[in-house]
């Protein structure tokens, strides 16, 4: 029998969800849209039901990994949460969040290294390359930056179609043919690791372009931004904190 837990107060599933999600969008969550799934809600019955978080906890943290959610993004949702239902951290459901999405992670990666929908290289390929490459012998990080052109949030609810996706992606991979640049599409930002070249400044701006010719694209591309490679590997924390993925 499932022994049931003693809660501060009573408070309506609906109610939690509400503010658990006004919560992690004033402390971290940067897009509203992909906020609420299954997951979001089991969690939220389970302490409403007086259950134990654990479980659902563990499913939460699966399905933030193969969303593409970081780690930290994902553990910070989940101290929302304590905070909008009023209560302490539950150091069983921590762990068990973080299980979920170390397992996802670790199932995942090597299935591919290619999103199926825009053709180009996965985040975490790109994550994988930029570890790499300081491995490498002789490497310099003065010899690569990193672009993204980050576009403009889709309305609520709203998802790109397929056809934009392919097209998105082969207007990108046009842009960097035979340059030596990694891209990576992910939660509206498109990140190019490439190398440090005058030609490579002028794709970005050409592939920035392009992407406003593509049709029925719902928004044109916001802004393009730079961010130089740290001196060393311990630094590289700082630039994957400043993606989409995390």
């Amino acid at each position: 029998m499932t022994k049931l837990l003693r809660r501060p107060r009573p408070l309506h599933t609906g109610v939690l969800l509400t503010g658990w999600k006004k919560v992690s969008l004033r402390k971290s969550w940067r897009f509203e849209d992909d906020w609420a799934v299954p997951e979001t809600i089991h969690l939220a019955t389970a302490y409403t039901h007086g259950l134990p978080l654990g479980e659902a906890a563990r499913d939460l943290g699966l399905s933030r990994a193969l969303q593409g959610i970081g780690i930290t993004e994902t553990i910070e949702d989940l101290q929302a949460f304590f905070v909008a239902a009023g209560i302490p951290a539950d150091t069983n459901a921590q762990q068990r969040l973080t299980e979920g999405w170390v397992a996802a992670t670790e199932a995942v990666q090597p299935i591919s290294c290619t999103d199926p929908l825009t053709g180009l290289p996965t985040y975490e390929h790109l994550r994988r390359v930029l570890h790499d490459l300081y491995t490498s012998p002789g490497f310099n990080p003065d010899a690569f930056v990193i672009g993204r052109i980050n576009l403009a949030p889709l309305p609520q609810g709203a998802t790109l179609r397929w056809t934009i996706l392919a097209e998105l992606g082969q207007c990108c991979q046009e842009a960097f043919d035979n340059t030596g640049a990694t891209l990576a599409y992910q939660r509206n930002t498109i990140t190019v690791l490439m190398p440090r070249t005058n030609g490579n400044y002028a794709r970005m701006i050409s592939c920035h372009a392009a992407l406003t010719r593509i049709s029925y694209f719902p928004w044109d591309p916001a802004e393009i931004t730079y961010e130089r490679l740290p001196s060393e590997p311990t630094g590289l924390l700082s630039v994957l904190a400043n993606s989409p993925h995390y």
